[in-house]
């Protein structure tokens, strides 16, 4: 079945308000909008400045209709936070252009579409309770929990060397900084969050299917689908770092 895609660019002042994004027009729209087929996002910062990419799939008839409300719920900020509405400073529709060669081609792609929705609707989930006191420290948790759930659907004898790169590549191929981490990650243990529901299931459900169907290999796609997730959360990469550090540890 043909889809057509729409992919906008979220932009803010300051990287400070992209978790308000996720939490304001972003999930408005993704709960208004009907005829929705496949939905992600991703945190980013270029040279557009700190921004959300958003893409958005829906049938040829549905499309127009998606654009227009989108469109709406991107102008009328009467129910946003006052430090969003300061910040924001448009939203602009670009190309999408699938990582075709990462993902292993269409088939590969389609399936990590799925992985990207299903991730995307799990941070959703998990970020929109991340509020208050204590907040980067739950969002830590919450990670660590995600991250070993998903590295311990490799074979066991190729974990630790699936977290060693992944803290390696994090920290810039950088051994000072990396050993600075891993001395955090000793001295500031994170203790796991419970991580139950729905959203948790059919993540791992999607994440497990497209490990299996390859065509990549499950290490390799892996290590972008848990970055992936990662940025979801609102992690930087060396939080990434760390909690790699932290389940090596474990």
């Amino acid at each position: 079945m043909r889809r057509d895609w729409l992919y906008y660019r979220l932009v803010v002042q300051s990287g400070d308000h992209l978790q308000d994004v996720v939490e304001h027009p972003l999930s408005r729209l993704i709960e208004a909008a009907e005829g929705i087929e496949r939905w992600f996002f991703l945190r980013f910062t270029d040279r557009w400045g700190p921004h959300v990419r958003l893409r958005l799939a829906a049938a040829p008839d549905r499309i127009c209709e998606v654009r227009r409300l989108a469109r709406q719920v991107f102008e009328v900020r009467d129910a946003w936070p006052n430090r969003l509405t300061e910040s924001w400073r448009g939203a602009a529709l670009s190309l999408y252009e699938p990582e075709l060669a990462k993902y292993g081609g269409v088939a590969g792609v389609a399936s990590a579409e799925r992985v990207f929705q299903a991730s995307s609707e799990l941070a959703l989930s998990l970020t929109l309770s991340l509020t208050g006191p204590g907040r980067r420290e739950r969002r830590l948790a919450t990670a660590l929990a995600v991250t070993r759930t998903a590295v311990e659907l490799l074979p066991p004898a190729g974990r630790r060397s699936f977290l060693y790169h992944m803290a390696w590549y994090w920290t810039g191929h950088d051994q000072e900084r990396r050993a600075r981490i891993r001395l955090l990650a000793g001295r500031c243990p994170v203790e796991p969050a419970p991580l139950s529901g729905p959203a948790s299931d059919l993540y791992g459900h999607h994440l497990e299917r497209a490990l299996s169907e390859g065509p990549r290999t499950a290490p390799h796609l892996l290590f972008h689908f848990v970055h992936t997730t990662n940025n979801r959360l609102g992690l930087n990469v060396l939080e990434e770092a760390l909690i790699a550090e932290q389940l090596l540890l474990g």
